[in-house]
């Protein structure tokens, strides 16, 4: 009949071939119960030993309860030996989820990267340059001012594109290669009002209406001028009595 294998011996041969911390934590269980179960066999082999009645022949009692220690104290040890066996499966296992959940991920990092790449720097250059065409009509057409009164004694103007309180406001870093809004080195009045003045408001997104303004006066004073001549002139024509059928329909 084959002998029994001391259970130390058992669990030691077993541990090299565990690869799974599920395997390591079963293990530990088992090294666990057979260490509980070690214990109580050594108490009763120490009281068998130690009563002579029991054990007649000493040496062999000694002997006995000396194997039941041994035991005990070989599996007690192999327990820190298979915490650590247990924490580098762990480790391990945790380190190739990791990989499982990161390479998918990296493969879609750099599609995103790619597409960012591609398409930021074009968006942003062609939004700048719509920004900087919007703002330059915006300059001319406050620079135009209103037209000239009409026979209603009326006038009319062309309407601002807007574009002058979004390019105060937003910003565009630089990245890929792509242009910056606001443009370095130039403060954001000098791109919405290239024009100086001291008006204070040519320091805030409302430049344009002290340009409007400014083209609105010159241009009322000139027709205030056209129209004093001409009533001048009506005046000569008069006092002279020379036909007035030219003379203006307002009148």
């Amino acid at each position: 009949m084959t002998a029994a294998i001391p259970p130390d011996r058992a669990i030691a041969s077993r541990l090299a071939e565990v690869t799974t911390s599920a395997a390591i934590r079963a293990l530990m269980e088992e090294t666990e119960a057979a260490l509980t179960e070690a214990e109580q066999r050594a108490a009763i082999e120490q009281a068998n030993a130690l009563d002579p009645a029991r054990s007649p022949d000493a040496a062999a009692a000694r002997e006995t309860m000396v194997a039941a220690e041994f035991t005990v104290e070989r599996l007690r040890r192999l327990l820190p030996r298979l915490e650590e066996r247990r924490a580098a499966l762990v480790a391990a296992e945790q380190l190739a989820s990791w990989h499982r959940e990161a390479e998918p991920l990296a493969r879609a990092r750099e599609v995103v990267v790619a597409e960012l790449t591609s398409t930021y720097p074009r968006l942003v250059n062609e939004l700048i340059d719509l920004l900087t065409r919007a703002q330059q009509i915006d300059e001319k057409i406050a620079r135009l001012g209103t037209s000239p009164f009409d026979e209603h004694r009326r006038a009319s103007g062309v309407p601002l594109t807007g574009v002058a309180t979004l390019a105060a406001q937003l910003k565009l870093p630089e990245w890929g290669g792509s242009q910056q809004w606001p443009r370095p080195g130039l403060p954001m009045v000098a791109l919405l009002a290239p024009v100086p003045g001291g008006d204070p408001r040519l320091t805030t997104p409302e430049w344009w209406k002290v340009k409007q303004e400014e083209a609105n006066t010159v241009r009322t004073a000139r027709q205030r001028e056209a129209a004093q001549a001409e009533d001048d002139a009506l005046a000569r024509t008069i006092a002279q009595g020379t036909p007035v059928w030219w003379r203006r329909s307002s009148q």
